[in-house]
């Protein structure tokens, strides 16, 4: 049992039944989470950011501390010699036994940089001054006393160091103390003169200390002299520093830089949040790998290794570049914010805000991330077991993957890696710790993890997931699905084929028939009867000696053969065509009738009869039964009207009318006609009409109107309405 106060602790033992009394104040003065563990070979006294064994005398031995950042209220040390740290946000947090030889020096001191000049090292503590190491003492031992800044300092020979400050510039030599005007806050001896870096600029000064000249460059952070040419990083990239002024190197490359160092005949440029850069002095810029968005304060060289002072610990590389590792807080460091570092004999001096580290920088790495595993597998509402993930297909159900980490590291952000194979060949990026997969075919997958943490290190797993085939989906059944349907595509194409067939010789036998109605239209404009009439006409005038009529008729005749000839080779002519056939042909009825037949044309303005086209031998049929089959039959005077009016752009509507007979009339004299004569022309022409609308070009409608007893001008009207298509 055990009492704590504000400066010592009590212990009862109750073998012996004695109290025994522990002071420390500088352990328990306000720690209110000291515990007391009994081990079998030791008993563990630990609190906030330490640990101690307890010997035979109740003596505190092997006192070890820990960086506040991880927060801890309790310390166990298991029998390989790590410590395990119960934190209050990081969960449990693993200290590995190689980082118990770590060093401490100036704890919770912030220190801006820390240098090796020859093989001393030096650190600057704001406020206070510089350091400087003593390696028999094991401690740092006053060096430079200021109550300033001390940005840098450099070895002007082997007696005088320049250490740059805030407020002023020194030399400190064995003959005292020089102190100059303030300009800069750090510099490079380079061709012969100082180069020191300020807030806006370069100065140029002499060996004497000789001001020069200035050069003005936005904020340059740091100097190095590059193949034979001096290079500054600055807040917006590289420049190269002339006697004339600065020039930018590369405006691509725009990076705030921190730190440069030459290493094998490259340089390295360390900048603000966007990694470390591999320069070559031309033009090619390479990332170094596992250094994305990292800030990159100092850049040092140790026996082949590169070591790099980042927000997020040390990083460390080989002589070819190669990453090795991260050294961060579990490894023995103060904070991961390292501002510094530098080496000596073996060991890593790193610096930070909370003072400074040294550790054995050989010594391997324990990896914190101990496992990456997979929660849970559900394919829909089902969840799966991981160690035989066999599942049967369903329609429109997500698989999801939920998956997680085991780190003692401090349960910081992992950076995860997945795919799918054979469905996903490369790695895929991700921060989250759930994958869903949405309707997958029935296949053996591979499902792949990758986890990385902050200190690179990286673990691999991988599982597969199995989607059993429904019947229909299996390989037989895909067989007998693509037999079935290759049949019913061959009968498809078959039917199809056959169909086409039939509608060519369907076509052909539509151009026949069109021919043989052609030459039926032909032929009705060529009627016999008409034929034979005119000629009686003819030799009736020639006989009676009226040789004026008989030439005038012949003439008449002779030209409408000579159209309807014309016309007839045309699939179509012109409405002003077709009207001076219709015109040609009553004229000549006119003449034969005389007074008893009179006939007459209205013709729309708004029709272009020149130019518009209709299919050729259509009307002068419907115009010569309007003749023969109801004028001629009426006693008295008979008159025919033609009418074309225009309905739309490509639409006109013809009316033919007569006030013969009527339809009625003339079927009953064509009946009981002693010749049994019918005409067939008003068939043909039905027929002849339904070819053309057919054939895709015109849609053509036609309408027989009987208005006998209707008291209408006319007692027939054959109405038509041509479209071209």
């Amino acid at each position: 049992l055990f009492h704590q106060s504000d400066n010592h602790l009590t212990l009862f033992n109750l073998n012996t039944l004695e109290f025994i009394e522990i002071n420390r104040p500088d352990l328990f003065k306000k720690n209110k989470f000291i515990r007391l563990y009994a081990s079998p070979k030791m008993l563990q006294i630990s609190g906030e950011h330490f640990w101690a064994q307890l010997n035979d005398k109740y003596e505190l031995i092997d006192i070890h501390y820990f960086p506040k950042e991880i927060n801890n209220s309790a310390v166990f040390r298991d029998v390989q010699g790590n410590f395990w740290l119960n934190t209050f946000n990081q969960g449990l947090f693993l200290i590995s036994k190689n980082s118990l030889n770590a060093q401490f020096f100036l704890k919770d001191e912030p220190i801006l940089f820390i240098k090796k000049i020859k093989n001393d090292i030096y650190a600057s503590i704001i406020g206070k001054g510089i350091y400087k190491f003593n390696p028999k003492k094991q401690k740092f031992d006053v060096f430079f006393p200021l109550k300033d800044y001390c940005y840098d300092m450099m070895l002007e020979d082997n007696n005088n160091y320049i250490i740059f400050a805030n407020r002023s510039t020194f030399v400190k030599h064995k003959g005292g103390l020089t102190e100059y005007f303030r300009v800069g806050r750090g510099a490079l001896f380079f061709k012969g003169n100082y180069w020191v870096r300020s807030i806006s600029g370069l100065n140029v000064f002499t060996p004497e200390v000789e001001f020069k000249i200035f050069i003005k460059i936005p904020e340059p952070n740091v100097l190095e002299q590059f193949q034979g040419r001096l290079i500054t990083g600055t807040t917006n990239g590289l420049y190269e520093v002339r006697q004339k002024g600065a020039k930018m190197i590369d405006s691509t490359f725009d990076y705030g830089v921190l730190s440069l160092r030459i290493f094998n005949n490259s340089l390295l440029i360390g900048t603000d949040g966007y990694g470390c850069f591999v320069w070559d002095g031309k033009n090619n810029f390479k990332q170094l790998e596992h250094t994305q968005f990292q800030i990159v304060q100092d850049i040092n060289l140790d026996k082949g290794k590169i070591l790099m002072a980042t927000q997020k610990g040390v990083l460390v590389y080989d002589e070819k570049l190669h990453f090795v590792k991260t050294l961060r807080k579990n490894e023995g460091l103060l904070s991961d914010q390292i501002n510094s570092v530098c080496t000596l004999q073996n060991k890593l001096f790193a610096a930070s805000y909370n003072g400074i580290s040294a550790i054995n920088i050989n010594e391997e790495s324990i990896l914190p991330m101990q496992n990456i595993y997979v929660k849970e597998i559900s394919y829909g509402k089902q969840k799966i077991d991981t160690a035989e993930a066999k599942i049967r297909y369903q329609k429109n159900r997500n698989l999801s993957v939920k998956f997680g980490v085991i780190d003692f590291s401090g349960q910081e952000e992992h950076t995860y890696y997945y795919r799918l194979r054979p469905l996903q060949n490369d790695w895929i990026k991700t921060t989250s710790q759930s994958i869903n997969y949405s309707n997958l075919a029935p296949d053996a997958y591979h499902f792949d993890l990758k986890a990385v943490n902050p200190y690179q290190q990286e673990l691999e797993k991988s599982y597969t997931i199995q989607i059993l085939p429904l019947w229909w989906q299996t390989t037989v059944a895909k067989i007998g699905f693509f037999l079935v349907t290759a049949s019913i595509l061959f009968f498809i194409a078959f039917w199809l084929r056959k169909k086409e067939l039939r509608k060519q010789k369907k076509e052909l036998m539509a151009q026949k028939q069109m021919a043989e109605f052609e030459l039926h239209a032909l032929r009705s404009q060529m009627n016999p009867h008409f034929v034979f009439n005119s000629l009686n006409a003819i030799q009736y005038y020639i006989n009676d000696k009226d040789f004026e009529h008989s030439e005038s008729y012949l003439v008449k005749f002779s030209r409408l053969i000579r159209m309807i000839f014309d016309f007839s080779r045309k699939k179509t002519i012109s409405l002003q065509e077709e009207i001076n056939l219709l015109k040609s042909y009553l004229a000549l009825e006119k003449m034969r009738f005389g007074e008893q037949f009179n006939y007459c044309f209205q013709i729309d303005e708004r029709i272009d009869i020149k130019n518009y086209q209709i299919p050729t031998m259509l009307l002068q049929p419907i115009i010569e039964n309007a003749v023969n089959h109801g004028v001629f039959h009426k006693k008295g005077a008979g008159k025919i009207c033609v009418e074309i009016t225009k309905i739309l752009d490509k639409s006109i509507q013809i009316s033919i009318s007569d006030d013969g007979i009527g339809i009625t009339k003339s079927k009953e004299i064509n009946k009981h006609s002693l010749k049994k004569h019918l005409s067939q022309s008003t068939k043909i022409l039905m027929n002849r009409i339904d070819l053309l609308n057919i054939s895709g070009l015109w849609k053509i409608s036609y309408n027989f109107i009987d208005l006998v007893g209707k008291n209408e001008k006319y007692s027939t009207v054959v109405r038509l309405k041509i479209t071209k298509l």
